[in-house]
């Protein structure tokens, strides 16, 4: 068979005709791919991604790869080379769709969207919104029919399930922002102006993306425009990521615009996955709601649906480990997000936090280690900085991350003791909520409900005293 005969027979069930007849589709299957580029060229050298990951425990996988951790084979360098080569074929994908070759930008589209995906779940410190939105994105554009119209319905949807995440009082009232010096550079520097302005974007979110069914070609075009404004505005305060995967996918989606979203289109069969994902991904979105406690301390249902920068918090993690006399105190700070207001202990530290080890043996300190240091007992590898330093604000506040350790480090050390304390502040507020204590985490052996409330995971405020 004939490359030819071959791209013949694929061109059906790839759908590919529909990308010869429509640019937009054509553009928005080139970003697609090129921001694939962005994200493995980002992803390069990700010591969680390989074999070194384990073996210096350096790696925290989302609840869907707690225990399949065995399918992370590649050491450092392969992972590399695999990393470079899927930042090529990107670069390829991106290449063939602007070159009208659909069959094979869509081939190439797949792949990348199977192996960013495999690679996404792996780790907990990957999952973020832009990746988030991208693969929401690739998914509607890849398994349904009706490309133009379920991209433009991902995009209703990534702009509702953002309202959703910010329907607490860190938004509503405007807290997150007004915690900070600055406030809401260029635009509202009171705490009422600032209250107005989180509350007009979250009904602005919710209703703007509606207007794109309305009769007027005009009223259309405006509302996109005015989400164009707010993501160029949003650089200033989540850097370009997120603008960078939203403002093409939706100039791309909106070109011309010469009919309300909508119109004409007709169920079909081939388009139920893209019915089926849009639903899941809305019932993903409320599912925070309906879980007991504050999501923003728990993160209970936060990762079904989207996860905006949700809140200002400060994080204080403490652990002892017990081995006969010997004992580690383990601690691990983050500071709020911005160093104009104090966290915990009154001390200004860099974004990416402090972490201490100490280890006692009789009762005396033993040794201190250093800023950064791995901490090995035994020949197993205990304590890992870069594991509680890197992530996101979502991250290093979910409790996941550290009941994710604490398992390990049972299965892995098998300690006579092993007391774990999570400690939040939300907005700049003095009121601390200890979201984690556990004096004998192996003893209780707690298990992770990812649909629902753990009932090890405390909704209510506690003593903030010390381990």
């Amino acid at each position: 068979m004939t490359r030819g005969e071959l791209w013949r027979r694929l061109e059906g069930p790839l759908g590919a005709a529909e990308l010869g007849t429509d640019v937009r589709l054509r553009m928005l299957c080139g970003f697609l791919c090129f921001y694939g580029y962005v994200t493995f060229t980002q992803w390069y050298g990700n010591p969680a991604l390989s074999t070194e990951g384990t073996a210096t425990f350096n790696y925290v996988p989302t609840w869907v790869f707690e225990h399949l951790r065995g399918l992370i084979f590649l050491d450092q360098s392969a992972t590399k080379l695999l990393m470079a080569g899927l930042s090529v074929l990107a670069l390829f994908g991106c290449l063939l769709a602007l070159a009208e070759e659909a069959v094979g930008a869509l081939l190439v589209l797949h792949v990348l969207f199977f192996a960013k995906l495999f690679f996404y779940l792996s780790d907990l410190r990957l999952v973020t919104n832009y990746h988030h939105i991208h693969l929401i994105l690739t998914f509607f554009f890849l398994f349904t029919r009706s490309r133009l119209f379920f991209t433009r319905v991902g995009l209703v949807l990534c702009y509702h399930l953002a309202a959703f995440t910010k329907m607490t009082p860190s938004w509503l009232m405007g807290e997150a922002f007004n915690s900070v010096p600055d406030k809401l550079p260029f635009l509202a520097s009171t705490e009422g102006g600032v209250r107005l302005a989180c509350r007009a974007l979250i009904a602005w979110e919710l209703a703007g993306p509606l207007l794109w069914a309305a009769r007027s070609a005009a009223v259309r075009r405006a509302s996109v425009w005015v989400f164009v404004a707010f993501h160029l505005y949003s650089v200033v305060l989540v850097g370009y990521r997120y603008p960078a995967i939203m403002l093409p996918a939706l100039l791309s989606a909106t070109l011309w615009f010469d009919a309300p979203l909508g119109k004409g289109h007709r169920f079909r069969t081939a388009d139920l996955a893209g019915w089926i994902g849009a639903g899941l991904l809305y019932a993903g979105g409320l599912a925070s709601f309906l879980i007991p406690g504050d999501g923003r301390l728990t993160s209970e249902g936060r990762y079904l649906g989207l996860f905006m920068f949700d809140a200002n918090r400060a994080v204080r993690f403490r652990a002892e480990l017990v081995t006969g006399d010997r004992r580690l105190l383990l601690r691990a700070d983050r500071p709020w997000r911005s160093v104009g207001v104090d966290d915990f202990g009154g001390f200004e530290e860099q974004r990416r936090g402090k972490t201490v080890a100490e280890l006692y043996e009789g009762g005396m300190l033993l040794e201190r280690f250093k800023t950064g240091q791995i901490v090995r007992d035994r020949g197993v590898v205990v304590w890992n900085p870069a594991l509680f330093t890197t992530g996101g604000s979502r991250c290093f506040g979910d409790p996941y991350l550290y009941y994710f350790w604490a398992k390990e480090l049972c299965r892995r050390y098998r300690p006579d003791r092993l007391a774990v304390r999570l400690e939040s502040k939300l907005d700049g507020r003095e009121e601390t909520h200890v979201v984690l204590d556990l004096p004998d985490f192996c003893g209780a052996s707690p298990r992770y409900n990812p649909f629902w409330h753990n009932d090890w995971i405390n909704i209510g405020h506690g003593d903030p005293a010390l381990l």
